[in-house]
């Protein structure tokens, strides 16, 4: 998971001149955002991979979720890796359930979880919030 402040103490190792930080793993990139948010504008660091920004780490402590329709493999992990949730799939559909939570049991069922949706938002022990 990646709060607000690591990513602004990672951000700010960035090359000299660069309006971007590259991420490990492939086509990822971070970028820094001000996002409305009614009456206030919120400062965000969004996650990008190739041209989808999938994942938004706001200065209020919330995640924003997005797969840019695209579910793939690697899509679900630049999420799970930054977010404090974890993004599963299970006959085709994503499902996110927080860190904390223990919904899986031993044979591997579901028992609890929320169908992902692009846009949620999700505070931080990776329960949602909202959609944005």
């Amino acid at each position: 998971m990646m709060t607000f402040d690591m990513a602004k103490g990672l951000f700010a190792k960035r090359r000299k001149g660069s309006h971007v930080k590259r991420l490990p793993g492939r086509s990822t990139i971070m970028y820094y955002s001000i996002e409305p948010a009614g009456k206030y504008n919120v400062a965000a660091f969004c996650i990008k991979y190739h041209w989808t920004t999938v994942l938004k780490i706001r200065e209020d402590n919330t995640w924003v979720l997005n797969s840019g329709r695209f579910r793939t493999v690697t899509t679900k992990a630049r999420i799970n890796e930054y977010s404090p949730a974890r993004v599963y799939s299970h006959r085709g559909k994503w499902y996110l359930w927080p860190y904390t939570s223990q919904d899986l049991d031993l044979f591997g069922r579901i028992d609890r979880g929320q169908e992902f949706f692009d846009g949620m938002m999700i505070n931080r022990d990776g329960e949602v919030k909202e959609s944005s």
